[in-house]
């Protein structure tokens, strides 16, 4: 019974929070936490060597990113350093959507992505995705993607879940395995350090 009263707390949260619409672009209050492309880009970044405990350069700041690893089973850590800058978040969309630099590890996003917008608000960090990202890859692909994305963006102390859009609107899946019409958390478990 508890089970079904927190599901039917959440759906009203979400109805709330989310309107009844499936449109998702942002209001011009949350426009102003929608980046657009930075200073600090995949091409200006610099990888920082792992197990790297040392403090970032002055007027600089740290960027982790998931990407996948060869055998498909985990996610794996890459820290970049890079100019600081107002739009944290979306450099770090930025850096997810480049080629992985370290070895063992693949690129999730189709190359043909675009990033069409990034907002937080209420601790929910929005991502809007071109179509590309819905190319069929295969279940553990998917999950392994919508994993990276999530994981990435809750490295931020200000994100506690995401919502991935595509084209302005949920979506139930992006391929058909992985329910991403909710916002999501981080999983840990399929991080391996």
């Amino acid at each position: 019974m508890m089970r079904y009263i927190t599901i039917a707390c959440l759906l009203m949260t979400a109805l709330f929070l989310g309107g009844c619409a499936n449109d998702m672009k942002p209001s011009s209050a949350q426009t102003s936490a929608t980046a657009p492309a930075t200073a600090a880009t995949p091409a200006t970044a610099v990888l920082v060597p792992s197990g790297d405990m040392s403090q970032p350069e002055p007027g600089t700041m740290r960027i982790k990113v998931y990407r996948g690893s060869n055998d498909a089973r985990w996610l794996l850590p890459e820290v970049f350093q890079v100019k600081k800058n107002d739009h944290p978040a979306q450099t770090a969309m930025e850096l997810l959507a480049a080629p992985p630099h370290g070895s063992g590890m693949v690129g999730l996003l189709p190359k043909e992505v675009k990033i069409k917008g990034l907002w937080v608000k209420d601790e929910i960090a929005y991502v809007d995705f071109s179509e590309a990202i819905t190319q069929n890859a295969g279940s553990t692909s998917e999950r392994l993607l919508v994993a990276a994305i999530v994981n990435t963006l809750t490295e931020f102390p200000e994100v506690q879940s995401v919502q991935i859009l595509v084209e302005g609107k949920r979506r139930t899946t992006l391929q058909g395995h992985v329910d991403i019409s909710e916002p999501l958390s981080r999983s840990e478990k399929i991080i391996k350090h």
